[in-house]
């Protein structure tokens, strides 16, 4: 996501470092949801969700336009990588602890990837790109154990 959420930042600097060291004549920056609403429907009328990492709608037509979520994992991106991930954390050391919404397949997994449940707030804490492993690692062994154990985020 290009975390813009349809305030394009000022451009000036970036555009003038362009042309100078690749001869760049014009640069467009704009936000990821618009963008992917254009590649996918022009100017004609609809929806485009964009789900990865993150998550953004944004619907266009006789009554409008709206965009929905895209603001980022903190506060929201929910159904997108990032969320899917962190939810089959939280089921998993919810398994751990004992808690409600808990799923041992996704418990086992996860120590199974990673070792011990113990160890794996620190380990992860210590990781420069710790967002990584929730986001991409995790999502492998999520859906296969969630699957088998009724898990639905």
């Amino acid at each position: 996501s290009t975390a813009l959420y349809g305030r394009v930042p000022a451009i000036d600097d970036l555009a003038a470092r362009l042309h100078r060291t690749h001869g760049t004549a014009r640069l467009v920056v704009a936000d990821d949801a618009l963008t992917a609403f254009l590649g996918a429907l022009g100017d004609a009328s609809g929806v485009v969700v964009a789900a990865g990492t993150g998550l953004v709608a944004l619907a266009s037509g006789a009554h409008g336009t709206v965009r929905v979520d895209g603001v980022g994992n903190m506060i929201g991106d929910e159904g997108s990588g990032w969320w899917i991930g962190r939810q089959g954390l939280i089921a998993a050391f919810s398994a751990a602890d004992g808690r409600p919404t808990a799923s041992g397949a996704l418990l086992e997994r996860m120590q199974t990837r990673f070792g011990p449940a113990a160890d794996f707030p620190s380990a992860l804490a210590a990781r420069a790109m710790a967002w990584r492993i929730q986001r991409s690692s995790c999502s492998r062994w999520l859906i296969c154990a969630a699957t088998s154990d009724g898990f639905t985020p």
